[in-house]
């Protein structure tokens, strides 16, 4: 017998934000015998990854944190079969990667696990953030504005590929939590700016 909708609509996003919460550049790092929290930036993500392990490291990182959206959105679809439920488990994977269970609620910035839900929700908003980041990136030669840009655009982007917006408002919300992981980065640019 299938659990009810208002269970199912709890047990999604649980589900997600436990799988957000497994921090691939962690156990990566305890591998290796480095802790990625004291070295680098100190950020549990593909990037820092990257700068400490190595670019292999980086990308093997990068494919399993995508994974981890990725994994996160397509099990509420087939679990529920409700957008409220995979739009609730695309927040909650994106909030177990950024302040995971497991690593005293700290994490990475989530970028790559945004790129994994949206290969399920939205491919063409993927491809069109990736140009984002690909035409900033050429212009300004800094990743860090590269990643705010995406943030800058997703919403937008968001609800207009798939003309909806609850899309919109869903891509609201990520940016915003992408945002507090990126305010760094945002200062930084923001001071160039004024």
């Amino acid at each position: 017998m299938k659990p009810p909708p208002s269970l199912l609509l709890v047990l999604s996003p649980l589900l997600a934000y436990l799988i957000g919460s497994i921090s691939f550049s962690f156990l990566l790092g305890k591998i290796r015998r480095r802790d990625l929290r004291t070295s680098g930036s100190g950020n549990l993500g593909a990037m820092n990854t990257a700068r400490i392990l190595g670019p292999v490291a980086g990308f093997v990182v990068l494919a399993l944190d995508m994974g981890k959206g990725l994994a996160a959105a397509w099990l509420a679809q087939e679990i529920s079969r409700s957008e409220m439920a995979v739009f609730a488990s695309c927040i909650a994977v994106l909030l177990g990667h950024n302040y995971s269970l497991f690593m005293k609620f700290t994490g990475g910035k989530g970028l790559a696990t945004v790129g994994g839900f949206l290969l399920i929700i939205s491919p063409i908003t993927l491809f069109a953030e990736l140009v984002v980041a690909g035409g900033t990136y050429r212009f300004s030669k800094n990743v860090h504005h590269a990643a705010v840009a995406m943030i800058v655009a997703f919403a937008p982007l968001l609800g207009l590929f798939t003309h909806s917006w609850k899309y919109f408002m869903l891509g609201l919300a990520i940016a915003g939590l992408s945002g507090l992981r990126h305010k760094k980065e945002i200062r930084q640019l923001l001071g160039k700016v004024a």
